[in-house]
């Protein structure tokens, strides 16, 4: 079976699972190893019923076998079921590569043969055979700016949903390792119980951040109208490879808060309705009443419309994301228009 010309993605593998199509030999490759492990487990679970297992299911390292073995494995017919899986990690370190090349040319049709290889050269075989006779499948590891949208698409596909502002942090508390991303997921699902929303206080309770330069370390020097401490966060931060555009939304966001929060406080709203009103914990609500003691309403609208000419800024001109924040800032926090950002020493 030759699969070169067709378009093969993880979605494609899941729908053909669906339907029981099986491919005689999958050939998944990468460094994303998290990735690897669920196309694997989707094709076991979906080949195989728990109690056929003990039977039907080999996993091997390549370092440890050869190609005969693995052949010998996979041409092994099914026991009280109809296919058989067999599991092959390291397979580039498996001897005898040629035998493996024949296999995939004529592979037997009820067992699924996966082979795992972190990076195969496809100019030798059996892995420029494999290329056009397995069901071929790479699993890259994500770039920074790809993590919130793969967030954003996990949960949603786990019948959550998670605000843009959520995904962006917990990406960056976490960091690009999808197994612990998920992990902290599984948190945030017990966490908000049959609640489907995930918000940004929900991923900064649950996750615990400690970094001791984060945007809430940030906030809470801008709230408190502290311009050394924010210029400082705010140059470790950008120096920590932090998002600047992350670190916009977050404050724009505590920013309408606060400006919401004044409202509320005019309209005598009582102070226990006040955190559910904000969509936050009532715990964190402290520190924007004590944020509010520092600021008029014609500065909360000011700070507002500073972080939008920065966002502005950071996505349509090559300046120096440090400077375009330490510019806004210092405009928000000393109340006038700024044209150079102070200059703080050891900053």
């Amino acid at each position: 079976m030759a699969f070169g010309k067709q378009t093969l993605t993880y979605e494609r593998l899941l729908e053909n699972l669906g339907h029981a199509d099986f491919a005689p030999v999958y050939f998944f490759h990468g460094n994303e190893e998290f990735l690897i492990t669920e196309a694997v487990d989707a094709v076991t679970d979906a080949a195989l019923e728990g109690a056929d297992r003990g039977f039907n299911l080999d996993v091997v390292h390549g370092s440890d076998k050869g190609a005969r073995e693995v052949i010998s494995l996979a041409s092994t017919f099914p026991l009280n079921t109809e296919r058989r899986v067999v599991v092959v990690r390291e397979a580039d370190s498996l001897s005898g590569g040629e035998l493996l090349a024949s296999y995939a040319e004529n592979p037997c049709q009820t067992t699924s043969l996966i082979l795992i290889v972190l990076k195969p050269d496809f100019r030798k075989r059996p892995f420029n055979v494999l290329k056009t006779h397995s069901f071929l499948l790479e699993f890259r590891t994500l770039y920074e700016n790809q993590i919130p949208s793969w967030i954003e698409h996990r949960v949603l596909k786990q019948n959550r949903l998670i605000e843009a502002g959520a995904s962006q942090l917990l990406g960056e508390c976490v960091g690009a390792s999808l197994r612990e991303i998920q992990n902290e997921l599984d948190k945030l699902y017990s966490f908000v119980g049959e609640r489907t929303a995930i918000t940004v206080n929900d991923v900064q309770t649950v996750s615990g951040i400690s970094r001791e330069f984060s945007v809430f370390e940030l906030q809470r020097a801008m709230g408190g109208r502290d311009l050394e401490k924010t210029f400082s966060i705010t140059a470790r931060m950008i120096e920590a490879g932090t998002s600047a555009v992350l670190m916009i939304v977050m404050l724009t966001r505590y920013y309408i808060n606060l400006r919401k929060l004044l409202d509320l406080r005019q309209k005598g709203v009582p102070l226990n309705e006040q955190a559910a009103a904000l969509g936050i914990k009532p715990f964190f609500l402290r520190e924007y009443v004590d944020a509010l003691d520092h600021y008029r309403q014609d500065e909360l609208d000011n700070a507002i419309l500073e972080l939008t000419l920065a966002d502005e800024q950071l996505k349509t001109t090559g300046q120096n994301p440090k400077r375009i924040l330490q510019f806004m800032a210092a405009s928000i926090l000393t109340g006038t228009e700024v044209q150079e950002p102070l200059s703080l020493e050891g900053v």
